[in-house]
């Protein structure tokens, strides 16, 4: 399922992913970092876990979404001690959840 990102959008367009767990997904990144948004503007009915490459500071197209929070989280938390939960910094958009390095 890809949509296309609203006009004037600074994301890709996103390529909706079933699981965060797919090795692909992570090929051409070099520092993982998955970013929890509540229903961010190019998804607005869903939570989703886009990612991002850290060293770069780059969001990749590749997105999870779900209509609820615990779906979402069940993704991260099947990688045990893999990913560090940041919490929302108040300079963050506030659509921003918290991030996972």
């Amino acid at each position: 399922m890809q949509s296309m990102p609203p006009e004037g959008s600074r994301w890709p367009p996103s390529v909706v992913v079933p699981d965060i767990h797919l090795p692909h997904l992570y090929r051409d990144v070099v520092l993982p970092m998955w970013v929890l948004y509540d229903h961010p503007d190019d998804l607005p009915h869903y939570f989703a876990l886009r990612l991002w490459d850290a060293m770069t500071n780059t969001a990749t197209p590749f997105v999870f979404i779900a209509a609820e929070l615990k779906d979402i989280e069940a993704q991260i938390d099947a990688i045990p001690g893999r990913f560090f939960r940041l919490s929302r910094h108040e300079n963050d958009d506030a659509k921003i959840l918290a991030t996972y390095l």
